[in-house]
């Protein structure tokens, strides 16, 4: 196969299927073909290396399916970031296909390529079935450096990066007992919407009022009559061009896994699609000590401030810029989760860029309400647990 310089064939799998991937990675090798194999498979810590090298680099990727590939959250956004990335793709079957078949977005991707079967393969033909794979792989080159491929857009691996670690982010430490967890799909996100300018007096008696009764029973008096709202419609009041939304709670009342709840719901395609990246900060963050004061005449950007909160690792010059140009001509929801903690300790250092979340575009706010100083025509409150929660609740915890 003519592999130009600097590319690769990428080899996406399971951990679990390592050896006979290894043996095929020595096999293409062999025959001088280059390859990128990853040999943590799908038990990765960062997909930094898989995104960034592994598919943009890649004149094909080889994915080798089974079920557990199929529920692989790695090789899911591997492959569907290949896919938007126009790699071609070369489906290989570790499983007899009488015996399973792809399903759900695996199904989507793979319907209508050209599989090939390795889920019999031993020392005496797997060189056979590589042969195989590789007119595969020399096919797909062809077809590619013949075919007129659309346009396509500027590498989006940091965005790809962010939806994996909301995905990732799937379970819910209990709070009296943290080693245990929950699958956020279980949490109860119920909302209501609050009529602004009855609120805004009540807020007010809120701000003034000294006794932490007082304020507990102002706040039941400000959402005493409650108007339901399905989380997927919160933005559908909102009448500016841009989308801003208060959202309030008590403390304790699941202000941060509602964010938590949504950013991971939004990675899995099931909520608010027009939005190419949803960043969640954690306004806490934003102390001296997690961002020291720059030089004199610098300030922290909003890119310094998704740099930080969003990847584990340092971004290289090359990828700040692409993460600078993305955010400016992306549609970007912003979840600034936690105003109240912030609002009255901001560092004078980084008022400026706190200022800036606030005039972003399209943001969600949470916040305690008898902090709030922000004004907003969209406000939601978060109401906990209702009657019919209850009930299925205690029927879930039934033996």
């Amino acid at each position: 196969a003519r592999i130009p310089q600097g590319k690769h064939v990428m080899l996406s799998y399971t951990s679990i299927n390592q050896d006979i991937v290894s043996k095929i990675a020595d096999i293409l090798k062999g025959e001088n073909i280059p390859v990128w194999f990853d040999g943590n498979g799908d038990m990765k810590t960062d997909m930094y290396e898989s995104l960034a090298n592994g598919v943009e680099n890649a004149v094909a990727v080889c994915c080798f399916l089974t079920s557990d590939y199929e529920q692989s959250l790695s090789c899911q956004s591997e492959l569907q970031y290949a896919q938007k990335r126009q790699k071609p793709i070369i489906p290989c079957m570790l499983t007899s296909a009488t015996a399973w078949k792809p399903s759900d977005w695996l199904e989507q991707i793979t319907r209508g390529l050209v599989f090939v079967d390795f889920h019999n393969a031993s020392e005496s033909n797997i060189d056979y079935k590589v042969i195989d794979l590789i007119n595969g792989i020399e096919e797909q080159i062809t077809e590619t450096s013949h075919r007129r491929i659309q346009p396509i857009e500027e590498p989006s691996y940091l965005f790809e990066m962010i939806k994996w670690h909301y995905k990732q982010n799937s379970r819910i430490e209990r709070l009296i007992n943290p080693a245990e967890s929950f699958p956020i799909e279980e949490s109860y996100i119920n909302l209501a919407i609050v009529d602004s300018k009855e609120q805004q007096g009540k807020e007010k008696k809120l701000r003034d009022a000294n006794q932490h009764e007082t304020i507990m029973g102002t706040f039941e008096d400000i959402y005493g009559v409650k108007t339901p709202i399905n989380v997927k419609d919160i933005f559908n009041t909102c009448k500016e061009v841009g989308k801003k939304v208060l959202v309030f709670g008590r403390a304790g009342i699941g202000k941060s896994t509602f964010c938590r709840y949504v950013s991971h719901q939004w990675a899995k395609n099931a909520l608010w699609p027009e939005y190419n990246l949803v960043v969640l900060i954690s306004l806490r963050s934003l102390t001296e000590n997690r961002y020291s004061p720059l030089s004199s005449g610098k300030s922290y950007s909003l890119v310094d401030i998704v740099a930080k909160e969003c990847f584990s690792h340092d971004l290289s010059e090359e990828d700040t810029s692409l993460l600078r140009k993305q955010l400016n001509k992306r549609t970007v929801l912003w979840l600034l989760d936690g105003y109240d903690e912030i609002v009255q300790n901001v560092p004078s250092h980084l008022q400026r860029v706190f200022e800036q979340l606030l005039n972003t575009p399209h943001q969600i706010v949470t916040s305690r309400p008898y902090f709030n100083t922000l004004s907003r025509s969209v406000r939601v409150e978060i109401v906990g647990f209702t009657d019919g929660n209850i009930s299925k609740y205690v029927e879930a915890k039934k033996c």
